[in-house]
Parts: structure tokens; sequence; C-alpha cells
């Protein structure tokens, strides 16, 4: 064998040995995280709620910001959203079937806290929300604007108005306290005045075709141009009596039994034929009325008939929905309950005249623990026998709504409106009511900034592998530590791949920091840094239940404490189920978030 050909058969077997050497397999790259554009992102206006999942989905923004309006499913299946503009009298159209905001058509004037009442041929009839008095104003089907009513009739502030039996409708001006009949056309005609003329009051009619006015506080309270606020804010107003339009005779009559002092309340006509007053202002914006009324127009009597915990909030909403059954959800709170009528949603036990009128109970602490789970149902995704791994130590278990459950949102919402669509649909809007607020240290330069507030109803932070960060609660979303930014990518029953890869903060063993005699604080937070420095964050000085702003390095070797620029928001850890915490992110820097003061 020559030489060449030798040289050339060794050649061959290295190449042949280094082929079939394995190579070493490649790591799995984490999948991209992408957010998920059918899920309401945080703080969104809008949602539209499937009763039949359970679920809300994303709906497009609203055209501009607006407050104290009205919306309004319309007959062709459209919700027409009306006033609360601060550039005209604009309104919006609503499409459940595009879930897109459009334009609608103009109003004569703009309005605010106004009264739109859908008639039975389908018009839409506008009136009062006005600082001057103006005519109410009419949108008949199909039309591309609205129309004024004779101007003989004006309509302040607060106004209300109730369909009649013969296709005319009844007209309030509160203020004035005038009383006029439209008769469905061009002609308004005056009918009386209310011995005591009241702002945001409520009207309704009774089932033998009387319409009873009942609420508000005394006109002489109603804001001035220029003034802050929607109503008193001072000594507590007086109550206002019951009064009675009969429209048969044209004649008004006023209860001698006096209701508590409510205002921007709601009056529900039950199947008995009272009336049950409840939520709204107690005697003046201070606070929630949260004691149940029942006015019965036989008797003239008004009777306590329980206690709806309103946690400061007077503006819960309610609608009926496409089963004729009641549907309730609370300012600030995610689950809308289900009752036959108000009377469903009182505390079970609790006897009526345990608070006084107006008396307002502790505000709800911001981010507090909401339902995740329905009740008898375990979470889908923890594995039978083991405990939830993102669950916090000593967390509560969900509660159970008041009334039974029917559906959760994404987002919870202040001055809440409901409006019950065909197919089992429910458009919600309000103001976004949003979490717990956090915060980051940067290690770097040993200085605080506001990262921004998460989604209501998250629960707690998480990290995947790959380093991102997780806000979990019915919604989970991913969240920039340094933005504040955050994206929803999905509900957390369909993210188990996901969070079983995530994980929490590690709560430290007990240990209490060192400090100096007389300075001690209790329930503080003690993040780890590395395995000789912690962050201490927070806590109550021995003796108060103040929170501390103040934040100190712990060196656990030398078990001294430096001092460090505190964060701008004060808080405490107690060992609770509120929803606070803190983590360290793989950059070093620690994220801290909770409930607290500035």
């Amino acid at each position: 064998m020559s030489r060449l050909l030798r040289v050339c058969l060794a050649l061959c077997a290295a190449l042949g040995l280094a082929a079939a050497k394995p190579r070493p397999a490649a790591k799995p790259q984490p999948a991209a995280l992408k957010a998920n554009g059918d899920v309401p992102p945080p703080g969104a206006a809008a949602e539209l709620l499937d009763l039949a999942t359970g679920r809300s989905r994303a709906v497009g923004p609203m055209l501009e910001s607006l407050t104290e309006y009205q919306a309004t499913a319309m007959a062709d299946g459209r919700v027409l959203i009306t006033g609360g503009s601060l550039q005209g009298p604009r309104t919006q159209w609503f499409d459940p079937g595009t879930r897109a905001f459009t334009p609608g058509p103009p109003m004569t004037i703009a309005r605010q806290g106004h009264r739109a009442l859908l008639l039975k041929d389908g018009r839409l009839l506008l009136l009062g929300g006005t600082e001057a008095p103006a005519p109410a104003e009419v949108l008949a089907p199909g039309a591309a604007r609205f129309e004024a009513l004779p101007a003989e009739a004006a309509f302040g502030l607060s106004a209300d108005a109730v369909a009649l039996d013969d296709g005319k409708a009844l007209l309030v001006d509160g203020a004035s306290g005038r009383i006029f009949t439209w008769d469905g056309r061009k002609t308004v005609r005056p009918q009386a005045t209310l011995s005591r003329p009241r702002i945001f009051f409520t009207a309704v009619r009774l089932k033998d075709g009387r319409v009873a006015i009942t609420g508000g506080w005394p006109s002489e309270q109603a804001p001035r141009k220029g003034a802050k606020g929607r109503g008193p804010s001072g000594p507590g107003s007086p109550s206002l009596p019951v009064e009675c339009f009969n429209p048969k005779w044209s004649t008004l009559s006023t209860w001698k039994a006096l209701p508590r002092p409510r205002a921007r309340h709601r009056a529900t006509l039950l199947a008995d034929g009272r009336i049950c007053l409840w939520a709204g202002y107690g005697a003046d914006v201070n606070g929630a009325c949260e004691t149940l009324e029942l006015l019965d127009p036989v008797k003239e009597t008004v009777t306590p008939a329980g206690r709806l915990p309103l946690n400061g909030n007077p503006t819960p909403a309610w609608t009926l929905g496409p089963d004729g059954s009641g549907l309730y959800l609370p300012e600030g709170r995610q689950e809308l309950r289900a009752a036959a009528d108000p009377l469903a949603l009182t505390t079970p036990g609790e006897q009526p005249g345990l608070k006084q009128p107006g008396e307002r109970l502790a505000p709800m602490q911001t981010g507090e623990r909401l339902a995740l789970t329905p009740p008898g149902e375990q979470p889908a995704l923890t594995p039978p026998g083991e405990q939830p791994a993102l669950t916090p130590p000593g967390e509560q278990p969900a509660l159970t709504p008041l009334g039974g459950p029917r559906a959760r949102l994404a987002n919870a919402f202040l001055a809440p409106t409901l409006v019950a669509l065909p197919a089992g649909q429910v458009l919600v809007l309000g103001s976004a009511a949003w979490g717990v607020p956090v915060d980051r240290w940067d290690p770097r330069t040993r200085q605080w900034s506001i990262v921004g507030s998460l989604r209501a109803g998250v629960q707690s932070l998480a990290l995947t592998p790959d380093g991102k960060l997780l806000a979990l609660g019915p919604i989970v979303d991913l969240l920039d530590p340094r933005t504040g930014a955050q994206q929803a990518l999905g509900w957390r029953e369909d993210l188990g791949p996901l969070l079983r890869t995530a994980h929490a903060p590690e709560p430290l063993a007990p240990a209490q920091p060192p400090f100096k005699a007389g300075q001690g604080r209790q329930d503080s937070l003690v993040v780890p840094l590395d395995k000789l420095r912690a962050l201490v964050v927070g806590g109550c000085s021995e003796g108060t239940a103040t929170p501390s702003g103040a934040a100190e390095l712990w060196d656990r070797k030398k078990n001294t404490l430096s001092a460090l620029p505190g964060p701008r928001t004060h808080r405490a850890f107690p060992a609770s189920g509120l929803v606070q915490g803190g983590l360290k992110l793989p950059d070093g820097s620690v994220l801290v978030w909770g409930a607290g003061q500035e």
C-alpha cells in the first residue's frame, strides 16, 4: 500500500469518527411572550362581558374619556353613549359586533349627569345635566342629530324622566321642582310643583301608574358654577319626603314618613309593588348610604330592610340581564353578582339601623384580594394535593360574593355602568380602578423610582426562567419593571405551562433587623440581595399603626444597618392576605409593591 493511500485512509477514518461523534443538544429557547389582544388591557375604560363564558373581551378604545355620561341600548343592538364630554355635545356609538366605538349624532347642548330615557317607539329622550336650564331633546331612530323640545320647559343640572302608560312621559326638573308631561310630539305641559325641590333625586313609576319622587338633597344646596364637587360637603342634608304625582288627576301628595337622607341613589320597583331605595350618598358627599329601605306606596310607610356594604363607594352598577335577573357590580370590584332584586344583596343576618345616615365605612384597601376561583372549586393550575406555588403564605381563600357569582371582569371600575345586550352580553363602562403601586430600588444609585400601579386584582409578581416579569391575578400581565408598561398575556387558567415555570419571591426566614434601641419597627419587608446583604423597607414604629418610609441596607455578617433613601410610598407588611411583597430582579434591582401612604 502506497504512502499516499495510507494517508487518505487515515483521513477518511478521522472524518468518519468526527461525523459519528454526537453534538451537544441546543438549549431550548424560551417562547416569546405575546400580548393577547382579546383580553382587556390594564386600565381599559370598557369591556364586553359574555355571561355564557363568564369572561370579558377587549373592546376598541373610547373616542375620549367621559365622566357622568349615559349609555343606552338602542333597538338596533348598538349602544349610544351620550354626554360626559369635555369637548362639546358629542356622543359615541358602540357596536357589539365590531367591538368598536364610532362618533354618534350630536346633541343640541353639552350634558353631564343628565337623564336618558328610551321610549317604546325607539326614540331616545335626554334632559338635565346642564349648568343653565335648557330644553330636553330627542333622537329619532335613524336620525343624524338630536332635536330640541319646546323651550317653555327647561331643565337644569338635576332632572329625571319616567315613561307613562299612555305614551307620554313625565319630566321633572329638580332644582325648580316643576313637573311636566310631554305628549311624545311637540307639546310639553306644566302639571305641578314639588313641595320640596331637590337635586340628585330619583323618580320611579309605580304599578298603579303614579310616579314617586324619592331622595335627593335640597335644591338650595346645588353646586354653583365653578364650585368643586357635586353636592353638599358640610353639615348633613335633612331627609326629604317622598312625593307622589298622579298623572291621571295631575295631583301631588306628600308622605309623612321620612326615609333616610340619600342622593344619587337607586330606586328599584319590586315585584310586590314596593320600592327599594338603596346605595347612593348619604347626607353629604362624604359617605355612602348602606341601609336599604322599603317604601310601601299603599300604606305610605318607610321600613329599613338590611345593609349593603359599599366600602365608601356609593355608586355601584345595576341592570337587568337578558334573562330578567339583576346584575350587580360594586365599585372597585371585578366580579358581578346575580340577584333577583337588591334585597338579595344584603349581608346575611344583618339587621337594619346599624349605621347613622351618611356614616362611612373604612374605605376598601387598594389591592384587596378578589376571588380568582369559583367557590367550591380547586384552582385549575394546582395539581391535587399540592399547594399553589405562587400563593403568598397566609393568603386568605377566595371570597364568596353575596347574591351568587355570575361573571368576572379583567379590570375594576369606579362609577361603573352596565348595559345588557342581546345574546347574553353586557357592556361594562367606567373609570379604571387600579391596584397597588410599585416602586423600584436601584442598587447602583441606591435611589427609588415609581414604576406605576398594577392592574386591580393582581396578587403577586413572579419571574419566568428567562427573567420576564409577570403580574399574577385573574389576568396575567407582562410588566416592564423600568417603564411600568403592561401587556395582557391571558386569563390565568389558560397559562398553565407558563405559570408552572415561573417562580414567586421566596419568603425570608423570620428575622428581626438590628434596629437601634427606641427605633425599632415591626412588619418591615426584608428582601435578600445576596448571602450577606438584605434590603429592609417600611414597617410601623413600635406602638403605632402608621407605616414608615424608611429603608436600610442590612449587612448580615456585621449585623448592622445603613440608612438609605426611602420610597415615596410608605408601607407596612403585616402577615396577611393583602397584596404586598418584594422581589429581586436579575439585574439586582428590587421591586416593592403594596398599598400604603404617600
